[in-house]
């Protein structure tokens, strides 16, 4: 799928950004980040994530704790729907 090649490509460009960096925008977490990281569990969904990835995600959780409440819940209404 030309889709999901495509998502793989933005995904390595993310850990890039992460290998130097606690968060996509440098060292403090930004709106930018949270939209991002909204993102994530799609990600997560269809496979396409990794280790730089999961650790930015848990790290967002870190600094806004509903965040990532927020993020279970949905994980888990996906999970009742499927």
């Amino acid at each position: 799928m030309e889709a999901i090649a495509e998502l793989k490509d933005k995904v390595s460009v993310l850990e890039t950004f992460l290998e130097s960096e606690p968060f996509l925008a440098g060292n403090q977490l930004t709106i930018a980040g949270l939209s991002v990281g909204a993102s994530y569990l799609f990600l997560q969904a269809l496979e396409l994530s990794s280790s730089k990835l999961d650790d930015w995600y848990r790290r967002i959780g870190l600094e806004v704790p509903v965040f990532a409440e927020m993020s279970a819940q949905t994980v888990e209404v996906f999970r009742r729907k499927n």
